[in-house]
C-alpha cells in the first residue's frame, strides 16, 4: 500500500477546501456539481489517507438535505465512490445512505440504491472489527433502518427496480456460503465481504447486546445472516410471481429484471438452484393464456426470457449437478432447442464470455468509434468503474463489482478486470495467477464431464483461467457450432447510442449531465432486442462462405462500410482462395502459417507499433500468439498428421529455447528469471498432452487401445501406431537434446521436469547419465528428489533409479554413496511407525505381540500397486528394499526366521535391480547400515543376517559395522537388546560393536547402562571369551570381575589397559585402584603363581601408567597393607617398593621409616630375592634419607651390618655419625664394635 507524506496530505486537504468553500459560494448548481467532482477527484485518491478524507466527508454527507436535487443526487453518487475507494468510512455512510433511500427524487433513490449495494459487503466487513459494543448496536440498527427502506423500494416495484436488485443480490451473495473456498487476491477490507467465508472466526462470534433484543441482525451470527439472505431471495420469488400475475405494461418491464437477479443468485449459489428451476418450470408450463394477457407476442417473448436465463445457468461451472435437468428444458416443447448436452454448454459458457467481452469493451459487438483514437491509461490510482456513464441511469447504475469476486465469476475469469482496478488503484503487488486461482488439477476434475471434454480443459484451463483462452474452442474437435440465437445489441447502439469508454472528457461531461437532468437518459434496450441482419455470435462466422450472387456480395460489403468497425471481417469467397490441394503442400503451408504465427512476436517487439501499447498489452499479445500457436499444434489435423505435428514442435522448441537463452543472459544467475519461458515451454507439453488423453478416451471399448503410459511412451500395444507417429516422449526428448546442446544449466531442466503434465521415462535415463558424471550428480539426484516429493506419478519411477544407482556395479563408489548419502538425509524419514515381524526376530511371538499389537506384521500391502503414498516410500519402503538387498549377500540356501512380506511391486524392484549390472555383496550392506544409524531397532536384521553368511562376508560385516556404530549414542536402548539376545555365532559381531561403544564412550564421557555388565556376562559364560569383558570391564559385578580378573591379565597390553582405565575412570567402580593394586600382588606368591608372573607385572605397569588418574598415596597405603598382612610376601612386593622409590621421592621416607624396619623385624634377608630388593631400595634412598636409612643399618644383625659395609664402606661414615648421635643404650652393641 501506499505511504504518503504528511506534506501530501496537508496540501490535498488544502486545496479539497478550497474547492468546496468555491462550490459553496457558486449559485448555478451546474458549477457547483462540477467543483465538487473536481474536489472528489482530489480526496478519493489511492494515497489520500482515510483520516484526511474524514476531516472533509461531513461536507459531502450534509448535502442529503440540500433543496436542489442534483446535489442530492451528487451526494449519493459521491457515497457510492467512497465505499469504492475509502472502505474503512463504510460505518460512517450508512445512516446518510439510508437518508437518501427516502428521497422523494427516483434518481436519487436510484443512486442511493447503487452506493446501498456496493456499502453492504463493506460495512458487514467494518461490524465483523468493531470492538466497541455500543457503537456496534448503534451501526447495526442504522443498517437495520437502511435495509428496511431498501427492501420497500424493492417491493414498491419503482422506477429503481433494477438498481434495487442489485442491492438484493449483493446482500445476498454476501449473507450466505460460496460453494467454492477461492483465493481472491484482493482482501475483503478493500472488496468488502462476498460471501460468508469472508468473515473470520472471530468476527462471526455473537454480540450480547445490553437490552437483549436488536432484531435478527443485531450480531453478526452466520443463522442470522443466512436466514435474512434467503428472506430477502424469497421476497424475490413472491415479487417475480406478482409482476406475472399482471403481465404487461409495467410488469412486462420488471419480469426481466426480476427473473435475472434470481438467476444471477442461483448462478453463484447452487443451493437455491430448486428454487430458480422452479421458478423457471412455472414460466413456462404453469401460465394460462389469460394470465399473459392478449398480446400475441407475449408468450414468446416469455419463452426467450426463460431461455436465455436457463442458458445462464447452464454457463456456470457451479452447477454442473443440474446441467442434464437444465438441458432437458432447453429442448423442452415450448423452448425447442437442439444439440446435445455438450453442445448446449459449450454454447451457454460461450454466451457468458461474449456478455463479458462485450462489457469489458474487447467482444465481437462491444461498440467502437469509426475512428478510433489510441486508449488513453487511466491515471494511476484513480478508480475506473467498468460501467459506462450513460448506463449509469439506463440500467439504475447496476455495480458488477459488487459480484465480481465470488464462484463462478472467479472461476470462468468474470473477475479480472475488477481485481486488476483494485490492484490499480490501491497499489497492490501485481500478481501471476486470475482473480481466484484454482489448482490445476482440481478444476480439471470438477469440470469434466464427458471424455471429449478432456482434452479442451486441459488446453483452456490449466495454464490460466482468463477467458480469451477458451473464448473460441468446441472440446477437443473444432467442430462449428451454430449459435442460432440472435444479439442482445442492436445496430442502432453501435452506430453510436453509447459514448466511448475510452474518452475520459466525454464520459465526465454525460456524468455531469446525469446529475444536473440536462443530459436525457438513453432508451433502455431490452435484452432480447434483435440483430439487424441475424448475424450469429459466433466469430467463426465470418469464415463461412457466400453462397449469394455477387450483387448479395456487394450488397453486404456496402453494409459493412456503413456498419462499425468490428474485430470480425469478412473474407471473400472460398472459390476466390487458391489453395494447394496435395496434403504435402498443404502441410507445408500450415507449417509456414504456424512459424509465422510465432515470429508475430518477434516482429511486434521491433514494430514502431510497440511504442503505442502499454505493456499489458504487450503481454496480453504474447499470450494470445502463443495460445494460437498451442491451438494449431494440437489441433485434430495436426494430430492426425506425425510429420507435420512434429515439425511444428521442433519450430516451437527452437524458439522458446532461443528465448530462454536470451532471458538466463540477461539475468545472469538471477533466480526465477526464466520461469515465464519455461511456461510457455510447459504450455506446448499440456497441449500436446491432452491430445493424447483425448485420444486414448475416445478409443473405442472394445478395442485394445492399452495404457496411457503406453500412448504417451509409444510403447506396448500402442507400438506399431506410434512407430509412424509423434509421441509425447519424443517431443520430451526434442527439449532435452536442446538442453544438453545448448548447454542450459541443469537447475532450469529440474523446474521444467516439475511443470510437465507428465515426465516421459527418458528423462529418467537421461538424470541416470547425469548422476554418472561428478559435476552434474548433485543437481540430477535433487531432481530425482523433487520428482518423487511433487509427482506421485513418478515416485514409483524415482525410487527404482535411486535404488539402482545406491547398488550400481562399477569401480567409481562416489556413485553410490552419494545416493544412498541422499536416500538417508532427504527421502528417509524416521517416525513413530510399528515394526514389521522380520525386524524383531530375536524376540519371540510373545514378546512381539506387544510390540506389534493386532497388525502382527507379517506382511504389507498397497491399496493402488500404481500409487505409493510418500510417508510409505520414506519409511517401509526405503527398509525393505535395503533389507531385501542385505539378505542376498547370505549364503546360498540361507534359511531367515521370517519371510518379507512386501508388495509384489518391491519384489519386482528387486529382480530389476538383479537383472541390471548390480555391485558385489559386500557393497550392498552400506545402505542398510547408513539406515541402522537413523533407526538401530534394524540392527537385529544386521545380526540375522550375519549368521547365514560365509566367512568372508561374516568379517566384512564385523569391520563394517564400525561404519553404523560409531554414529549411534551409546545410551541406544537397541544395542543392550542386541547384547542381551547375543548368540556365540553373533559373538565377533558383538564384540566388535562393544569396542566400538567403548571407544565412542572414552572420547564422549557417556556411560553404558549397567545391563551390559550382565548381559555380557552371560554371553562370557558361554564363549569364555574374556576380550568380551573389557568393553564393560567397569560394569561387572564386583564378585565376577574378581573371578574374571586372571583372565582379563592374559590379555594384550592394550587389551589390559582398556579395562584398567575404565575402572580407574569409573565414578563409582566396583574396584578401588586400592584393591585392584592388592588383588594384583595375590596372583603372585612363593607358593602359587595364579597367573604368570609376566602378565601380573604387565597389569602393575599398566596401572602405575595410570597414577596421574589417581594419588599416589594408595602405593603407601597398599605397601604397608600387605606388610602387614600375615605369611610370606607376594612375590613382586620388593619390586612394587623399588618402583615407588625410583618413581615417587615423596614416599621414600615413608618407605624408610615404615616399611623397612617392618621388613627387618620380619628378617627380610632370609628371602635372597627380598633382601636383594631390600638392599637396592636402601640404595635408592641412602641419599635422600640417610638419617632414616642409618637406623635401618643399626637394626641389622651382624652377619648382615658387616656384609652391608663391605658392599657400601662410604655407608660407615654416615652410620659412625647416627649412632655418636644414640644414648648409650639405644643401639645394639655390636654396631659400635663393628664401628670402632
Amino acid at each position: 500500500m501506499l505511504q504518503p507524506s504528511p506534506q501530501l496530505q496537508q496540501e490535498r486537504h488544502l486545496r479539497v477546501v478550497e474547492l468546496l468553500q468555491a462550490a459553496n459560494s457558486q449559485q448555478n448548481v451546474t458549477e457547483r456539481v462540477k467543483l465538487l467532482l473536481q474536489s472528489q477527484e482530489v480526496l478519493l485518491k489511492a494515497d489520500t489517507l482515510p483520516e484526511t478524507v474524514a476531516s472533509c466527508v461531513e461536507f459531502y454527507f450534509n448535502l442529503q438535505v440540500n433543496a436542489h436535487v442534483p446535489l442530492r443526487r451528487y451526494a449519493a453518487h459521491f457515497l457510492e465512490r467512497l465505499q469504492l475507494c475509502k472502505p474503512s468510512l463504510a460505518l460512517r455512510s450508512t445512516e446518510t445512505i439510508a437518508a437518501l433511500l427516502a428521497d422523494s427524487d427516483a434518481s436519487v433513490q436510484a443512486l442511493a440504491l447503487r452506493a446501498a449495494a456496493v456499502h453492504h459487503g463493506r460495512v458487514l466487513f467494518a461490524l465483523s472489527r468493531e470492538q466497541d459494543g455500543l457503537r456496534g448496536q448503534r451501526c447495526m440498527e442504522q443498517l437495520r433502518q437502511l435495509q428496511d427502506k431498501a427492501r420497500s423500494l424493492l417491493e414498491s416495484g419503482s422506477f429503481a427496480l433494477q438498481a434495487a436488485t442489485a442491492w438484493a443480490e449483493a446482500v445476498i451473495l454476501a449473507q450466505s456460503p460460496s460453494p467454492l473456498l477461492l483465493r481472491a487476491r484482493v482482501p475483503p477490507e478493500l472488496r468488502g465481504v462476498g460471501c460468508l467465508q469472508d468473515l473470520t472466526g472471530a468476527a462471526v462470534q455473537s454480540r450480547q447486546s445490553a437490552a437483549g433484543s436488536m432484531g435478527p441482525m443485531g450480531s453478526l451470527d452466520v443463522g442470522a445472516l443466512q436466514q435474512q439472505a434467503d428472506s430477502l431471495f424469497e421476497t424475490l420469488r413472491q415479487l417475480l410471481q406478482q409482476a406475472v400475475s399482471g403481465y404487461g405494461d409495467d410488469s412486462r418491464a420488471r419480469l426481466p429484471i426480476l427473473l435475472s437477479s434470481i438467476c444471477s443468485v442461483a448462478r453463484q449459489r447452487p443451493a437455491q438452484m430448486p428454487a430458480a428451476l422452479e421458478t423457471c418450470k412455472t414460466l413456462l408450463w404453469g401460465l394460462s393464456p389469460e394470465a399473459l394477457g392478449a398480446a400475441p407476442f407475449a408468450q414468446h417473448e416469455l419463452y426467450a426470457l426463460v431461455s436465455e436465463q436457463i442458458q445462464e445457468l447452464l454457463a456456470s461451472s457451479l452447477t454442473a449437478e443440474w446441467h442434464a435437468e437444465l438441458t432437458a428444458l432447453l429442448r423442452s416443447r415450448p423452448l425447442k432447442q437442439k444439440g446435445s448436452l455438450e453442445d448446449l454448454t459449450t454454447k451457454a459458457k460461450y454466451k457468458q464470455i461474449c456478455a463479458v467481452a462485450d462489457r469489458e469493451g474487447d467482444g465481437p459487438l462491444a461498440p467502437r468509434a469509426k475512428k478510433r483514437a489510441r486508449k488513453a491509461e487511466p491515471p494511476k490510482h484513480v478508480w475506473t468503474s467498468n460501467v459506462n456513464p450513460s448506463d449509469e441511469v439506463a440500467s439504475m447504475l447496476v455495480c458488477d463489482d459488487v459480484k465480481a469476486f465470488d464462484g463462478d465469476a472467479m472461476l470462468s475469469g468474470e473477475a479480472e478486470a475488477t481485481c486488476r482496478r483494485f490492484e490499480d488503484y490501491f497499489g497492490l503487488p501485481s500478481q501471476r495467477e486470475p482473480a481466484g486461482h484454482v489448482a490445476g488439477p482440481a478444476l480439471l476434475a470438477s469440470r469434466i464431464s464427458s471424455q471429449a471434454e478432456l482434452a479442451r480443459i486441459a488446453l483452456t484451463s490449466l495454464g490460466s483461467l482468463g477467458m480469451q483462452r477458451s473464448i473460441h474452442r468446441d472440446r477437443a474437435h473444432e467442430r462449428i457450432v451454430s449459435f442460432a440465437e440472435v444479439a442482445r445489441a442492436t445496430r442502432a447502439a453501435a452506430n453510436g447510442s453509447v459514448a466511448d469508454e475510452n474518452s475520459g472528457a466525454a464520459g465526465h461531461d454525460q456524468l455531469l449531465g446525469i446529475l444536473t437532468g440536462t443530459s436525457p437518459a438513453p432508451a433502455t434496450h431490452s435484452k432480447l432486442s434483435e440483430d439487424p441482419g441475424g448475424k450469429t455470435r459466433d466469430p467463426r462466422a465470418a469464415l463461412q462462405s457466400f453462397e449469394g450472387t455477387s450483387g448479395d456480395l456487394g450488397k453486404a460489403e456496402e453494409e459493412e462500410s456503413t456498419a462499425p468497425a468490428c474485430p470480425l471481417l469478412p473474407i471473400e469467397s472460398f472459390e476466390k482462395v487458391k489453395l494447394p490441394q496435395e496434403a504435402k503442400a498443404k502441410d507445408g503451408l500450415q507449417q509456414k502459417l504456424f512459424e509465422e504465427v510465432l515470429e508475430s512476436q518477434r516482429r511486434m517487439q521491433g514494430s514502431l507499433l510497440v511504442s503505442g501499447f502499454s505493456a499489458a498489452q504487450l503481454a496480453a499479445y504474447e499470450q494470445m500468439s502463443r495460445q494460437v500457436a498451442l491451438h494449431l499444434v494440437a489441433s485434430q489435423r495436426a494430430a492426425a498428421n506425425p510429420e507435420l505435428q512434429r515439425g511444428m514442435c521442433q519450430a516451437y522448441v527452437v524458439r522458446t529455447f532461443d528465448n530462454l537463452q536470451n532471458a538466463l543472459q540477461a539475468a545472469g544467475s538471477k533466480p526465477g528469471a526464466t520461469a515465464g519461458v519455461l511456461e510457455q515451454l510447459v504450455d506446448l507439453f499440456y497441449a500436446k498432452f491432452a491430445t493424447d488423453v483425448a485420444r486414448w478416451q475416445e478409443a473405442a471399448p472394445g478395442t485394445n487401445k492399452g495404457s496411457l503410459r503406453e500412448i504417451l511412451e509409444g510403447g506396448g500395444s500402442a507400438r506399431r501406431a506410434a512407430a509412424s507417429g509423434f509421441t509425447y516422449a519424443e517431443l520430451f526428448e526434442m527439449c532435452l537434446a536442446e538442453f544438453e546442446k545448448r548447454d542450459v544449466p541443469r537447475r532450469e531442466l529440474r523446474s521444467f521436469l516439475g511443470e510437465l503434465p507428465a515426465v516421459p521415462l527418458s528423462a529418467f535415463r537421461a538424470l541416470e547419465a547425469q548422476c554418472q558424471l561428478s559435476g552434474a550428480r548433485k543437481m540430477a539426484l535433487l531432481t530425482i528428489l523433487a520428482l518423487i516429493e511433487g509427482k506421485p506419478a513418478c515416485r514409483w519411477r524415482g525410487l527404482h533409479l535411486l535404488f539402482k544407482l545406491a547398488f550400481s556395479a562399477g569401480e567409481d563408489s562416489s556413485v553410490r554413496f552419494d545416493t544412498i548419502r541422499l536416500i538417508i538425509n532427504k527421502i528417509y524419514s524416521v517416525e513413530q511407525r510399528t515394526p514389521m515381524r522380520w525386524q524383531l526376530h530375536h524376540l519371540t511371538d510373545e514378546e512381539a505381540l506387544p510390540i506389534l499389537g493386532d497388525a502382527k506384521g507379517i506382511s504389507w500391502e498397497l491399496s493402488d500397486p500404481d500409487f505409493l503414498p510418500l510417508q510409505l516410500l520414506r519409511g517401509r519402503c526405503v527398509e525393505d528394499v535395503a533389507t531385501l538387498l542385505l539378505r542376498s549377500v547370505a549364503r546360498d540356501g540361507a534359511q531367515f526366521k521370517h519371510s518379507l512380506g512386501v508388495p509384489l511391486r518391491l519384489d519386482q524392484l528387486r529382480a530389476d535391480l538383479f537383472r541390471a549390472a548390480i555391485c558385489a555383496p559386500k557393497d550392498r550392506v552400506w545402505l542398510y547400515l547408513a539406515l541402522c544409524i537413523k533407526r538401530p531397532v534394524l540392527l537385529h536384521g544386521l545380526v540375522e543376517t550375519f549368521t547365514q553368511c560365509d566367512a568372508e562376508m561374516k568379517e566384512h560385516l564385523v569391520n563394517s559395522i564400525e561404519e553404523a556404530i560409531k554414529y549411534i549414542p551409546v545410551a541406544e536402548q537397541e544395542l543392550l537388546v542386541l547384547v542381551q539376545k547375543a548368540l556365540p555365532e553373533t559373538e565377533p559381531l558383538v564384540l566388535k560393536m562393544l569396542t566400538i561403544l567403548m571407544s565412542s564412550r572414552t572420547n564422549s564421557g557417556e556411560s553404558l547402562a549397567p545391563g551390559f555388565g550382565d548381559a555380557v556376562t552371560r554371553l562370557y559364560q558361554v564363549t569364555q571369551n574374556p576380550r568380551l569383558l573389557v568393553p564393560v570391564f567397569d560394569l561387572l559385578d564386583r564378585r565376577n570381575l574378581l573371578d574374571f580378573l586372571p583372565a582379563v591379565l592374559q590379555l594384550e597390553p592394550d587389551q589390559v589397559t582398556d579395562a584398567f582405565k575404565l575402572l580407574v575412570r569409573a565414578k563409582a567402580p566396583p574396584l578401588t585402584v586400592t584393591e585392584l593394586l592388592t588383588e594384583l600382588h595375590h596372583m603372585n606368591s612363593p607358593g602359587e603363581n595364579i597367573v604368570p608372573i609376566k602378565s601380573s607385572m604387565q597389569a602393575l605397569n599398566v596401572v602405575f601408567g595410570m597414577r596421574e588418574h589417581f594419588d599416589t598415596k594408595v602405593y603407601g597405603i597398599v605397601i604397608q597393607s600387605l606388610v602387614e598382612e600375615p605369611g610370606p610376601l607376594p612375590t613382586l612386593f620388593m619390586r612394587t617398593v623399588i618402583q615407588v622409590v625410583k618413581e615417587l621421592p615423596r614416599l621414600s621416607e615413608f618407605i624408610v621409616m615404615e616399611i623397612l624396619p617392618r621388613l627387618v623385624r620380619q628378617e627380610v634377608w632370609g628371602d635372597e630375592n627380598m633382601w636383594r630388593g631390600f638392599m637396592i631400595v636402601l640404595q635408592y634412598t641412602f641419599a635422600s634419607q640417610p638419617t632414616g636409612a642409618s637406623r635401618v643399618l643399626a637394626m641389622l644383625p651382624i652377619s648382615q651390618l658387616e656384609d652391608v659395609l663391605v658392599q657400601h664402606p662410604d655407608w660407615r661414615q654416615q652410620l659412625r655419625e647416627f649412632v655418636a648421635k644414640q644414648p648409650p643404650g639405644s643401639v645394639l652393641p655390636h654396631v659400635r664394635q663393628l664401628l670402632e
